[in-house]
């Protein structure tokens, strides 16, 4: 994978990340490197070449888990990314954003009959991340929602043992077990988190 950094000249114009003409598969953690890479450098034109990026996010939320990381380009101090110079569909996996919404757009050229196409994926780890983190004992956000959603929405109710069971939506499995005594004070919950490993 070969990322260039070009400051302004008649060529590109505007400051510019250029993908290389054979790559087609990058993510912006990536290209974020490979653009701290070139800052750290003594070349001239990255001396004086404003920030490329903003990020946010990549924070540690436990668990192995980390916050999901945003990308800004900064399209507002003239920075964009060039097309390859090549027929290829280019993907770039990762949350990848203009800093000025209303601003020059992402991407330009390229120079000549070259028709590449470019796919930004949006990564949906913030939901991942969020839904796994653990809230209560050992249970994770997504199996506390499955049971509270089991015993307020479910079918559910005594059996004629007096054991309460709470359906999940597909009334596939009893979510929530509870078997009460005579006074009709739960004894003991159990969980069926069938589908719902952490």
């Amino acid at each position: 994978m070969a990322i260039t950094f070009d400051a302004p000249s008649a060529t590109h114009g505007g400051f510019c990340i250029v993908l290389d003409s054979v790559t087609t598969e990058y993510t912006m953690a990536d290209i974020y490197s490979r653009w701290k890479d070139w800052a750290r450098t003594s070349n001239p034109d990255a001396l004086w070449a404003p920030q490329a990026f903003d990020i946010v996010g990549g924070d540690d939320l436990g668990g192995g888990k980390k916050a999901p990381a945003f990308y800004f380009l900064r399209n507002d101090l003239g920075w964009h990314i060039e097309r390859p110079e090549a027929d290829i569909e280019v993907n770039i996996t990762g949350n990848l954003i203009k800093r000025d919404p209303i601003g020059p757009n992402l991407f330009a050229g390229p120079d000549g009959a070259f028709t590449p196409v470019i796919n930004v994926t949006l990564t949906n780890v913030a939901t991942d991340n969020i839904l796994a983190l653990v809230v209560d004992g050992t249970l994770t956000v997504q199996q506390a929602f499955a049971i509270i959603v089991a015993a307020t929405a479910g079918k559910g109710g005594p059996d004629v043992s007096d054991v309460y069971r709470y359906r999940d939506p597909t009334d596939a499995y009893d979510r929530v077990t509870a078997p009460t005594d005579a006074d009709g004070v739960r004894t003991s919950v159990t969980y069926d988190l069938t589908g719902l490993e952490a």
